[in-house]
């Protein structure tokens, strides 16, 4: 990890339910684990997206050293389980299919498998 900001690669695991597939053109959204500013993740490479299937998206973390290792550190601190924090990502996606491009919001709040 670098001194103030690192870059770490994740996998995203997700489902298209859609019937028609697509290209993930890019990808910028802000990431935060238990309501707590991560960093920002964005696309590693274009990518197409089948239908109806599963895929991995492959993401760019990018990170401010010193405070996420402080929130992490609270979180571990406070004997709680990783897996428990709850996820947020917002952001833009563009996707393109058949030519035409657009710009779809990414909303997603959960549950994480980062203790798996």
């Amino acid at each position: 990890m670098g001194y103030p900001r690192s870059q770490v690669g994740i996998k995203a695991n997700c489902y298209n339910p859609n019937t028609m597939g697509f290209s993930l053109e890019s990808l910028e959204a802000d990431l935060s684990l238990n309501n707590k500013l991560l960093g920002k993740v964005s696309l590693s490479t274009s990518l197409d997206i089948p239908r109806k299937d599963t895929f991995q998206i492959p993401l760019t973390l990018d990170i401010e050293t010193l405070q996420s290792l402080k929130s992490l550190a609270g979180w571990i601190g406070s004997k709680k389980d990783l897996s428990d924090a709850p996820i947020q990502l917002k952001g833009e996606a563009l996707l393109k299919r058949n030519g035409i491009a657009i710009r779809y919001p990414v909303k997603y709040s959960g549950g994480n498998n980062l203790g798996n």
